[in-house]
C-alpha cells in the first residue's frame, strides 16, 4: 500500500530511500501515485471488505474510498458473506510473506473449520517477499 507517509519521506534519505532515489524523488513519487490509483481502483470492486485493525480499516476508507468491516480474529467470518454467482466464498490474505506474519496459523486455523464450511469456502493465501530470507 502507498501511504501519505511514504510520500512525505521522499525528501529525506533513510534504510528504504537511498540518496539515489532522493535526487529522484519526482518519479518516485509519480510512481507512488500511480501504484496508489491501481491499488484504488482494485480495492474498489470487492463485494466484501475486512480489516483486521482499526488503522487498517481507516487506510482502506481513505484510500479505497469505502468502508471495510472489523474483524478481530477469532470472528463469524463466514456467516452471510457469499459470492452471489457460485455461492462460494473467497477468503483472501493478502500480505507480504514474512516471518513475522505468520501464514501457516491462518493454514492452521483454516483446517479447524468444520469440513461442511470448508467445502463452501476456498482460501487463497497471496503476497510477496521482501528478499530470499522472507
Amino acid at each position: 500500500a502507498v501511504s501519505q507517509d511514504m510520500l512525505d519521506a521522499l525528501d529525506r534519505p533513510a534504510f528504504n530511500n537511498s540518496k539515489r532515489w532522493v535526487r529522484l524523488r519526482r518519479v518516485k513519487a509519480v510512481y507512488y501515485r500511480l501504484l496508489g490509483k491501481v491499488y484504488g481502483w482494485c480495492g474498489r470492486r470487492h463485494d466484501v471488505v475486512m480489516a483486521n485493525s482499526s488503522w487498517t480499516r481507516g487506510h482502506i476508507q481513505q484510500v479505497w474510498g469505502r468502508g471495510a468491516l472489523l474483524a478481530y480474529p477469532p470472528c463469524g467470518a463466514m456467516k452471510g458473506i457469499t459470492r452471489k454467482e457460485t455461492g462460494k466464498v473467497t477468503v483472501l490474505s493478502l500480505a507480504q510473506f514474512r516471518p513475522e506474519k505468520d501464514q501457516m496459523k491462518q493454514l492452521e486455523a483454516w483446517a479447524l473449520l468444520p469440513p461442511e464450511t470448508r467445502r463452501k469456502a476456498k482460501l487463497v493465501i497471496a503476497g510477496a517477499v521482501r528478499h530470499a530470507d522472507d
